[in-house]
């Protein structure tokens, strides 16, 4: 089959992209955590309180996993959370 791509052959070259493969796994733990908590409809004070950290670090922390995720807004990162189970 030349000229045609394995699954994990496109999932390779398009980086992790390919309906959002597993990007989160590449996420430290507190970072999944926030994700699930925005995935929840925390808000960032709650957030904050429930990872012992300060709003603006939970502030920092969404911006690095936006950039990690590829993601643009909070909007997306619930969308993200939800459809892969991470707010349970």
């Amino acid at each position: 089959m030349e000229g045609h791509l394995t699954n994990l052959e496109a999932l390779i070259v398009s980086n992790g992209k390919e309906d959002g493969v597993a990007l989160h796994g590449g996420l430290s733990g507190q970072e999944r955590e926030l994700l699930a908590l925005i995935g929840q409809g925390q808000a960032i004070k709650q957030i904050a309180a429930a990872l012992g950290v300060c709003e603006k670090t939970v502030w920092t922390m969404r911006q690095r996993v936006l950039k990690k995720l590829e993601l643009r807004t909070t909007a997306d990162l619930v969308k993200y959370a939800l459809k892969r189970g991470l707010a349970d």
